[in-house]
């Protein structure tokens, strides 16, 4: 199982949809409002995208995400 930060979990848990697909176009929406200041937050995005990529949906849909 891929290994999450703290921090790309809450991104999950905040933009976080039914598929890993519509996980990743939710991601790319929000990184593409960002300012060009929050370059911190860009870069986890595209982090948090990359391990997407690198999981299945099966592995996506068993991600608990809430304590």
């Amino acid at each position: 199982m891929m290994d999450f930060t703290h921090d790309e979990k809450m991104l999950l848990m905040i933009y976080g949809q039914s598929t890993k697909e519509k996980t990743v176009e939710e991601l790319k929406t929000m990184k593409a409002q960002l300012t060009a200041e929050e370059t911190e937050l860009k870069e986890m995005t595209d982090s948090l995208i990359e391990k997407l990529h690198q999981i299945s949906e099966t592995e996506y849909s068993k991600l608990c995400l809430y304590p």
